[in-house]
């Protein structure tokens, strides 16, 4: 276990997919350094309606995983300590996203299949205890746990004009004047304790997603995450270290809790994947935490 990061990993198909025979659509990928102090997460959800979506979701998260510790490595974030500024982040991104798209062209090629088969979204974060840099396409969701204890929204979903429409990797998107309406990018400069990111198969559980503006007459979308959600998870994550869990039985049981762990999550028919990653307090008691 990672002195620095603890971190719960799952993804579980959706009852619709189960009941159809469709295998799960959502990947993920986590990569922390020895010393925990850089880590990746990605999630990814493949487009319901695409035939290799699942096969797409997997390829993206693991290319991308190596392609950032590639950059981590060559920019020397790692050797120095450091994030980039937003500038050169979405320079990064623009060549790891553009990568990522060849590849799913080249698997698209081997056997024959239109690429767009293989259309899923993207989630990433390469987090530190001192900020993060993020990226997403697409839908799905992101929180941070702030140095004052709150939970925060880090991204906002790319939704479309039609109910369930978003964009996807595979979407031409790679005209840098227009990528920016595409995909968001940013680096938050502050001292955070937690990251989570989650496909849309979880956001009903743990966010506040419709809210009903008195002064316009709509409902919106508050993009807030729900406190009462996260922060239980955040101490549970410790109390597992402290029982000295391995890796693969906390991922079990945030499997499970992902089944079963409220109302909400039990009742949702889409494949739920989520990655909670927690930063281990620095000159901290862990007892007292």
């Amino acid at each position: 276990m990672n002195k620095k990061a603890i971190i719960a990993q799952a993804s579980v198909t959706g009852s619709a997919h189960l009941q159809s025979g469709t295998p799960c659509q959502d990947s993920s990928a986590v990569w922390f350094s020895s010393d925990g102090e850089f880590l990746i997460t990605i999630v990814s959800d493949g487009a319901g309606s695409c035939s290799h979506s699942h096969v797409g979701s997997a390829f993206v998260v693991k290319k991308t995983v190596d392609i950032l510790k590639e950059r981590i490595e060559k920019n020397k974030w790692f050797y120095n300590r450091v994030l980039p500024d937003a500038v050169q982040w979405k320079k990064e991104l623009f060549f790891i996203f553009k990568a990522v798209k060849v590849g799913i062209q080249q698997i698209a090629e081997e056997v024959k299949t239109d690429y767009k088969a293989f259309s899923c979204t993207i989630m990433l974060a390469v987090s530190t205890r001192y900020g993060m840099a993020y990226a997403h396409i697409g839908d799905g969701r992101a929180a941070i746990r702030t140095e004052n204890e709150e939970w925060k929204a880090a991204i906002n979903p790319m939704k479309g004009e039609e109910a369930n429409q978003t964009v996807f990797i595979t979407s031409e998107l790679w005209d840098e004047s227009i990528s920016s309406n595409y995909f968001d990018a940013n680096v938050i400069n502050e001292s955070i304790s937690a990251v989570a990111l989650l496909t849309d198969g979880c956001e009903r559980a743990s966010f506040e997603m419709l809210s009903f503006d008195e002064e316009t007459g709509k409902y919106y979308d508050p993009n807030k995450p729900f406190k009462p959600f996260f922060e239980p998870n955040y101490q549970n994550l410790f109390k597992m270290k402290w029982a000295g869990f391995s890796q693969d039985k906390i991922n079990r049981l945030w499997a499970g809790f992902l089944e079963n762990g409220n109302a909400k999550l039990r009742a949702e028919t889409d494949d739920k994947t989520m990655i909670l990653a927690v930063f281990e307090p620095e000159n901290t008691n862990e007892k007292t935490i």
